[in-house]
């Protein structure tokens, strides 16, 4: 009785997690928080912004690194850019602009 109670909490859990994903989050996106990394690094926030008048997802690391820096995936998951880090113009530029400056957030899309 009580692994059934423990199954049926897990499916409640697991339920309530994709519920919170938007349908139309990228499917590489999907599969970062399923896996729970991307490209290495444990991901704690992903968040969507509108830059270059692109849906963009920055995948931020569950521990901040001052060194880090954060990838930037468009909506076709390809990796335009990465940003942050230490301060250099290649880590606060993207595609030729500041991304800091040009994005304008949306949402957040998935929290750990």
């Amino acid at each position: 009785m009580k692994s059934i109670k423990i199954y049926l909490s897990l499916i409640l859990l697991v339920a309530c997690i994709k519920s919170t994903v938007p349908d139309t989050t990228p499917s590489c996106i999907k599969q970062a928080i399923k896996d729970g990394q991307m490209n290495g690094f444990a991901i704690g926030k992903i968040l969507s912004y509108t830059f270059q008048n692109d849906t963009v997802y920055l995948l931020e690391p569950a521990t901040p690194i001052p060194s880090a820096t954060t990838p930037v995936y468009d909506k076709k998951c390809n990796l335009i850019c990465s940003v942050g880090g230490l301060i250099s113009p290649n880590l606060i530029l993207c595609n030729g602009d500041i991304f800091s400056a040009k994005a304008v957030f949306i949402k957040t899309v998935w929290t750990k």
